[in-house]
């Protein structure tokens, strides 16, 4: 099970929030991990609507974790975007949405360069939920130059957003499934019912 942390929100900030959940969601939903273009969009959406510097999509692949899209307000380039191992063993042992409003004064990220290094300031981090599991994670920081740390409203809206990310990879393999189940019908209808014709 994955849940968000129930807390309660701004009415201003969610309003806010959720407009921005209205922008990202169609694109997020929508996405397939071999087409990653709307995925970017939608991050992109996600990142400005809550005030974000930066955030990624990470998705489970044969034991490891690969970006599958990042983007950056301030335009600097995150490609091999690597998150942070203490960020994602506490996203796996909680399974929900977590976050840090400072990680200087964090007790998770003491000694942590991967953070620390990054000048990163406040972080939210959200499990992708699949059938199986987690399929992912969905990740925004806020870095040393933006003193506002994050809040209940950006972690309510990640953990919403990484929701319908996992819908979306969900409904992508289920018909990727169909799709080979059918083709491999085609083929065992041809072999054992050969069609014999003549025609001119």
């Amino acid at each position: 099970r994955i849940e968000v942390n129930p807390s309660p929100l701004d009415g201003k900030r969610a309003a806010e929030i959720l407009v921005a959940l209205h922008s990202c969601a169609p694109l997020l939903g929508s996405c397939t991990v071999e087409n990653t273009q709307r995925l970017e969009q939608g991050l992109r959406h996600l990142v400005e609507g809550t005030n974000a510097d930066r955030g990624a999509i990470l998705i489970a692949e044969e034991g490891g974790w690969l970006c599958r899209s990042a983007w950056s307000r301030g335009g600097t380039p995150m490609r091999g975007f690597v998150l942070s191992h203490t960020i994602q063993s506490e996203v796996m042992q909680s399974r929900r949405a977590v976050i840090s409003l400072d990680t200087t004064e964090d007790a998770r990220f003491l000694d942590r360069r991967s953070v620390v290094g990054d000048e990163i300031r406040s972080v939210i981090a959200a499990p992708i939920p699949v059938q199986d599991g987690i399929g992912g994670i969905l990740y925004i920081d806020r870095l040393d130059g933006d003193n506002r740390p994050f809040g209940n409203e950006e972690l309510w809206a990640t953990g919403i957003a990484a929701g319908v990310v996992g819908a979306g990879l969900s409904v992508g393999e289920e018909l990727h499934e169909l799709s080979a189940g059918r083709e491999e019908l085609v083929r065992t209808v041809i072999d054992s019912i050969p069609i014999i014709g003549n025609s001119e």
